[in-house]
């Protein structure tokens, strides 16, 4: 019996977050064929389905949440619970940290609305709406769409939210505040210098600061990369490095 390709279906009010990876095509042509290369880059799309904080309840259970992946660009849902909005923000800023240190930059635009996801599948408003919000915005963080009000509304960590005149409101993960919030697990292990025990917060914001000077540096000699492009990977670095000056000459 063949399949009815004109079944009924029905749009689904869901959490949406459509991703796209600054540089791809130059993470791709770099790698070339080495497999030590090749695998860094699978390790991407698998990062994105073991989201923390996002994927609560399960990625394998399509009525709480769904991911689909395409070369660079990855759409994720989820069944939207306004009661679980907080966390699912700060599971994606987990996300951007942790792709971070390992190399690479995101760019999201978050909104809620209709949708239809499955695993096969995924379309509707909700995720053109996603698209147009991370498509239109310059820098890799996370647009917000403000048209919603339960977005609008949101409380996070002081200095995450900002609104740019151009490109619209937006969370900034690469803040300090977030890195050493309960938000953001750090996997540094403590340990004691004379007696004193160090700041794993501060270690881990070195961290960052040393892998986003490391895309900064691979950028800038990269011949195909542009002033725009150079452009928006200098600004997460120049934030963070700012920061760090900041808490290290108070």
């Amino acid at each position: 019996m063949e399949d009815d390709f004109s079944d009924p279906l029905s749009y689904e009010e869901r959490f949406v977050v459509f991703f796209d990876v600054l540089g791809w095509k130059s993470h791709i042509k770099n790698a070339g064929d080495d497999p030590d290369k090749i695998g860094k880059l699978a390790s991407l799309p698998r990062m994105m389905k073991h989201m923390e904080g996002i994927n609560s309840g399960g990625l394998d259970n399509p009525d709480k949440s769904q991911l689909t992946s395409f070369s660079d660009c990855c759409v994720l849902s989820r069944i939207y619970d306004e009661t679980h909005l907080p966390n699912l923000i700060y599971g994606l800023c987990r996300v951007f940290i942790g792709v971070a240190l390992q190399g690479f930059l995101l760019r999201a635009g978050v909104t809620i609305g209709k949708l239809y996801h499955d695993k096969n599948l995924v379309f509707g408003p909700a995720l053109n709406r996603a698209y147009f919000l991370e498509s239109n915005t310059r820098y890799p963080r996370i647009r917000l769409d403000t048209e919603i009000e339960s977005i609008k509304a949101l409380n996070l960590i002081p200095n995450m939210i900002s609104t740019d005149e151009k490109y619209g409101t937006f969370i900034d993960p690469y803040q300090f505040d977030f890195i050493k919030s309960e938000y953001c697990p750090n996997p540094i292990p403590k340990q004691e210098f004379m007696g004193i025990e160090t700041d794993t917060d501060i270690e881990l914001f070195t961290h960052l600061l040393q892998s986003l000077e490391l895309i900064l540096t691979k950028t800038r000699n990269d011949k195909c990369s542009t002033e725009e492009i150079i452009d928006q990977v200098n600004w997460p670095y120049l934030r963070v490095r700012q920061q760090l000056k900041r808490i290290l000459n108070p």
